[in-house]
């Protein structure tokens, strides 16, 4: 029996309990390979960014178009499609080896998409308060907006935490559900690596379950075996992927395959149970480039919100200094105190943030050259264009992955 994970008071042991964890796992996969089986886990500790980002780096949220709720869990369409593929087949791969699926999954899933915007608002309302609080200090001293922007560029310093929706969903105390990618077959403690080990690592039904999900297109988690996470990049998933950017040809397929009357009992029919002409859909389409998929199932974060993400960020700090101004006086502030006073270079003030989010120190020359760039394209036509100018740009200096 291994020693439990939970609330060990020696850090010492805990360590060597979780090296003893890393060691299970591998075991357990170099047993797969032996078995001429690829294995499909993941460590979201080596990829943090998983699903949040796109293959350039650049933050992303589903498209909210492609968002539905099935069980009152909301999921990610074309994984929700897969996933139902997935339970079929596995419980009836248990069935036929009278294993009990059920010591694994629950009926159904207990957590798959979590919308960002929603979530990010309930965070920003914290953090306006957090910074309320830390102006409050300075008392009667912040006179006017001007000054409060001031203020606003030594909290930015010092607070530890994202402050836009791109850095946001891009920090490592965001949940990964956000992306629309991860499905949660149970709902289990993280931390209990001995749970871990007894109910999925020594469990004939977990090689099943590993088996299925790869089948499907899913990786797994390999410290939250109970996770599932759409691999966008496989063969398997994109099946489902393509059957949302392409219905009508796969229709006609369908329908070359199948007389009439089969046709009849219903298109969905294709999504029950992996079929033949499934498989051999899978051989004959081409993969889809991870531009195709980014640009289809995806939006750009700083695009995500109701206005410009540098213009929430505005919005949220005129609301900070109207409810500052009313504490003061105790009376209803007229919003004519604060109406007229906008940042003046909106642009400046992102680009700080977002090289803080980064953990990036540009040089004031590389600061003001990007700026006044950005101002440029912010008189253009095209929406955003100077956001996705200003986040291209420090992804190029930090990951040389972006050319703009």
């Amino acid at each position: 029996m291994l020693i439990s994970g939970n609330n060990i008071p020696k850090v010492n042991i805990v360590f060597a309990y979780r090296e003893n964890y890393k060691i299970i796992v591998d075991d357990f996969i170099d047993s797969m390979e032996t078995e001429g089986i690829d294995h499909n886990f993941i460590s979201l500790w080596d990829k943090p960014l998983y699903g949040k980002v796109d293959n350039e780096f650049m933050g992303i949220i589903p498209n909210p178009d492609m968002i539905e709720m099935f069980d009152d869990i909301e999921y990610f369409s074309f994984v929700y499609d897969a996933y139902s593929d997935f339970a079929d087949y596995f419980k009836r791969s248990c069935k036929k080896r009278k294993l009990l699926y059920s010591q694994l999954m629950e009926e159904t899933p207990t957590l798959s998409y979590v919308d960002s915007v929603n979530s990010f608002q309930d965070y920003s309302t914290e953090l306006k308060e957090a910074f309320k609080n830390y102006a409050t200090q300075f008392g009667d001293k912040i006179v006017d907006f001007p000054e409060l922007l001031l203020t606003f560029r030594v909290f930015i310093e010092e607070w530890k935490g994202p402050i836009s929706f791109t850095g946001w969903g891009q920090s490592t105390t965001t949940p990964y559900h956000i992306s629309g990618l991860f499905v949660n077959v149970l709902d289990e403690d993280y931390s209990d690596d001995a749970m871990k080990f007894e109910r999925f690592f020594i469990n004939d039904v977990f090689k099943v379950y590993v088996e299925s999900a790869r089948r499907f297109g899913f990786l797994i988690d390999r410290n939250a075996p109970w996770r599932l996470i759409a691999d966008v990049n496989s063969k398997a998933m994109q099946y489902y992927m393509h059957r949302f950017m392409d219905l009508e040809a796969l229709e006609e397929r369908y329908r070359e395959v199948n007389d009439d009357e089969e046709f009849l009992t219903g298109f969905d029919a294709l999504t029950e149970g992996y079929t033949d002409f499934s498989q051999g859909y899978i051989e004959r389409k081409p993969r889809l480039s991870l531009n195709e998929i980014f640009n289809t199932f995806f939006i750009r974060s700083y695009s995500a919100l109701d206005v410009p993400e540098d213009e929430f960020i505005e919005r949220w700090l005129s609301e900070a200094w109207e409810e500052i101004l009313n504490n003061r006086t105790g009376d209803e502030c007229p919003y004519k105190i604060i109406n007229n006073e906008t940042i003046k270079n909106k642009t400046e003030l992102y680009l700080k943030i977002r090289a803080r989010e980064m953990r990036m120190k540009l040089s004031p020359m590389k600061s003001k050259k990007i700026s006044q760039k950005s101002n440029v394209l912010r008189k253009g036509l095209v929406i955003d264009d100077n956001l996705r100018y200003v986040n291209a740009k420090l992804v190029s200096e930090k990951f040389g992955t972006v050319k703009y």
